[in-house]
């Protein structure tokens, strides 16, 4: 049973993939190996605080509105062993630390910019369905030019065999 593992400390709405997780086997000899990539991560609320890591990083650390800590991606594998001293029971982690920096920031919009977001959205939808309503038409129209240049080749060509 693994109730929490983690690389550094807690920071909200980070759920981490290992924890309160349990795994029960009937055999003596059993492994247990999970594959951890672990990615530096550094969460803040606001941007004050995130423009706090350039411009003063050792006091960044002690900022309360900024925690610097890891997340991790996990992948499993179990597998019974054969009774024998060459091979170990047990619980098994092999870790990577990722070459990058993931960078979190907790920030709010203001009223209005929320408000741009909609009209944006709004209109944008707006567009596209004027766009899609305008090729319809035009297909329409197609379609029925075709139809009557059809008709009136067939009516042509039965008038033509009569004669």
């Amino acid at each position: 049973m693994i109730t929490e593992l983690s690389f550094g400390p807690h920071y909200p709405t980070l759920l981490n993939p290992l924890d309160k997780t349990i795994a029960a086997t009937e055999h003596h000899y059993y492994k247990y190996q999970y594959f951890l990539s672990v990615v530096p991560t550094i969460y803040s609320k606001g941007t004050a605080a995130l423009q706090e890591i350039y411009t003063d990083p050792q006091h960044a650390r002690t900022n309360r509105n900024l925690v610097i800590t890891n997340q991790y991606a996990a992948t499993s594998s179990a597998d019974v062993l054969p009774e024998s001293p060459y091979f170990i029971p047990g619980i098994f982690f092999k870790y990577n630390i990722e070459p990058i920096l993931l960078l979190v920031s907790e920030e709010r919009s203001s009223f209005l910019a929320l408000l741009m977001r909609l009209v944006n959205t709004v209109s944008g939808v707006m567009v596209t369905g004027g766009w899609l309503y305008q090729m319809a038409g035009w297909a329409g129209q197609l379609l029925l030019r075709r139809r009557r240049e059809k008709s009136e080749g067939m009516l042509n060509g039965r008038h033509f065999a009569e004669d």
